[in-house]
């Protein structure tokens, strides 16, 4: 298992040493990315990153491929669960002298002097920013019955003790 310092430098690219043109590298993103780099403890994951990069001259155009599955509780039943994923994302960063530029959500500027770009922020970022807003299993026939059981219970329940205004009894029967 890499330490939290093993696993950042993983995913720094060396640009001084990257000639015109473009290049492919792939990276292997574990679980234990997102929990030791970002303490993450909602979100995990497991993928595979290819990255396409194109240089030409003092500008990089980044391309990524991701491909691989979620992890997290069922929003719905608490149960765990794994989704497929497979999302893309681009990335342009410019070298430049004196600091020049500021950063954009599509441009990272980053000085002229610097050897090496690290990744690891941007993997998370695009991660985070796929991840489904309703993680849920597909059919709610695979959630815990235990759990959708109590819930509808503890529904019905409540459903049948309040009395309905009756200004708004009206729109029960539009269900």
């Amino acid at each position: 298992m890499n330490t939290e310092k093993e696993l950042y430098n993983d995913y720094s690219i060396k640009i001084s040493s990257i000639a015109q043109g473009k290049q492919m590298l792939n990276f292997d993103v574990p679980r234990d990315f997102f929990e030791l780099l970002f303490d993450d403890s909602d979100f995990s994951g497991t993928f595979k990153l290819e990255l396409i990069l194109d240089r030409n001259n003092h500008v990089f155009n980044l391309e990524f491929f991701f491909s691989g599955k979620y992890s997290g509780n069922c929003n719905r039943c608490l149960a765990p669960l794994e989704r497929d994923a497979s999302f893309n994302e681009a990335m342009v960063v410019k070298e430049t002298e004196y600091g020049e530029g500021e950063d954009t959500d599509e441009i990272i500027f980053i000085d002229i002097k610097d050897e090496s770009i690290n990744i690891a922020q941007l993997i998370y970022e695009f991660c985070r920013v796929h991840y489904p807003l309703r993680f849920i299993h597909e059919n709610e026939g695979d959630c815990d019955q235990s759990v959708i059981d109590k819930l509808n219970a503890d529904e019905e329940e409540n459903t049948s003790e309040t009395e309905v205004d009756p200004r708004w009894a009206a729109l029960n029967k539009l269900k």
